[in-house]
């Protein structure tokens, strides 16, 4: 029903959809705008270790668009400047929903 995504040092980085996820419309459209507006993004394998040490975390799907995780086992996130920039990217998005 959801996907997550971390940002790292690294960039943007998403489990790989045959580990698991949803090859959704919502996780192909945060990629394309990821890479628009340059943001390093990319299908990886992550594991508990990954989200850990995640700078920002977030999931996503169709009905919410871009969910931040705010605190993750008893580690407090944010703030979240690079998933901001990606909900104003997907504004016109979501307000506008025809996929090119």
């Amino acid at each position: 029903m959801s996907n997550v995504f971390i940002v790292d040092g690294s960039g943007l980085r998403t489990p790989r959809v045959d580990l698991c996820g949803v090859a959704g419309v919502m996780r192909r459209v945060v990629l394309r705008e990821a890479t628009r507006v340059g943001i390093p993004a990319a299908e990886d394998v992550l594991d508990a270790n990954d989200l850990s040490k995640a700078d920002e975390i977030f999931l996503t799907n169709a009905r919410v668009g871009i969910w931040s995780v705010r605190r993750l086992d008893n580690r407090a996130l944010g703030p979240n400047p690079t998933t901001r920039r990606l909900q104003e990217a997907l504004e016109p998005v979501l307000e506008n929903p025809c996929d090119p």
